[in-house]
């Protein structure tokens, strides 16, 4: 397993905090939600921080406000739980590498 503090690692780490705040949500608990957005955002800034992810700066950009987005009154994306899960495996699996 690579342990190693890289962008793959923060991504892996944003999925599974990303997870938590969906099944937070899912249940209703509106607390746990919050902390884990305050931690996704964390996360958010630490991988703005790599140089190899300047390129991926839209992207990061969209993920956050499509993490954001759940906390908004008016909601400006539509996106499935399962569909942004989806997006995040990868990265968690390609770490466990």
């Amino acid at each position: 397993m690579n342990n190693t503090r890289s962008a793959q690692f923060f991504m892996a780490n944003l999925g599974s905090e990303v997870s938590r705040l969906l099944s937070a949500l899912e249940k209703g608990d509106k607390t746990l939600a919050v902390n884990c957005q305050k931690r996704a955002q964390d996360i958010v800034t630490k991988l703005r921080g790599f140089p190899e992810m300047k390129a991926r700066e839209k992207e990061i950009s969209i993920l956050e406000a499509v993490i954001n987005n759940f906390f908004e009154k008016d909601k400006k994306f539509t996106i499935e739980n399962q569909t942004l899960r989806d997006y995040l495996l990868p990265f968690a699996t390609h770490a466990m590498k």
